[in-house]
């Protein structure tokens, strides 16, 4: 239902998945919570699905730009593409 995709759409074109399938909003993408939290997070997977039925799994790292006041100002995030990995396990 469409619906149920708003604020887990990415580009109008991607919908992230949490691991059981369900719809993953976008306060829960890593990095939404690597900036919310303040922390780095490591091997997050991320599933993607987009409008054709394709899926990219992804493995995301993500550390935020913390500034000496305490204020997070951005972050650096690695993502590896390991849908090929994800498919033969």
């Amino acid at each position: 239902d469409q619906d149920d995709l708003r604020g887990a759409e990415i580009g109008r074109r991607w919908v992230a998945l949490r691991a059981d399938g369900s719809i993953m909003p976008s306060a829960e993408w890593p990095v939404s919570r690597a900036l919310g939290e303040g922390r780095t997070l490591r091997d997050e997977s991320l599933r993607l699905v987009d409008v054709e039925g394709r899926v990219l799994d992804l493995s995301v790292n993500i550390t935020p730009i913390v500034a000496p006041s305490g204020t997070v100002l951005g972050a650096v995030a690695t993502i590896n593409d390991v849908t090929e990995r994800a498919r033969l396990q």
